[in-house]
């Protein structure tokens, strides 16, 4: 759609919310096959939701800091109208991917070095971390 109307693509990346919850039982597991008939009745919707937990043994989310990144805007007015030729199409969504890539590890990178990651050491204040 970016390209047959020249939209420009803002790549973004997030790193932290996958931290929040384990997810036990994925959706798609044959265990939760009730749960999948029962939401498709009730709910008309074919999706099911799987089994997470966070804090302890709770559905809660563990207060994990998360890290943003908007990247610069690929520009797709150049190519517009070319969405039906596939090297154009390809170039176009491995030049994002690349910026998506390369913006996850740069967020990985600064978790990392961020002193103020921990809860606890953000409740304790800057002598205790």
């Amino acid at each position: 759609m970016a390209i047959q109307y020249g939209y420009p693509i803002i790549p973004f990346a997030s790193v932290g919310a996958d931290d929040a919850v384990d997810i036990v039982v994925d959706a798609d597991n044959p265990l939760l096959l009730p749960e999948k008939m029962f939401v498709e009745k009730v709910l008309g919707s074919p999706d099911s939701w799987p089994l997470w937990r966070g804090i302890g043994p709770t559905p809660i989310p563990r207060p994990e800091r998360q890290y943003y990144w908007f990247g610069e805007q690929i520009q797709t007015t150049s190519i517009r109208g070319r969405q039906d030729d596939d090297a154009t199409v390809r170039e176009l969504r491995d030049s994002t991917k690349t910026a998506v890539e390369h913006s996850i590890d740069f967020l990985l990178g600064e978790r990392e070095r961020d002193k103020n990651r921990s809860l606890i050491g953000r409740l304790l204040g800057p002598e205790h971390r």
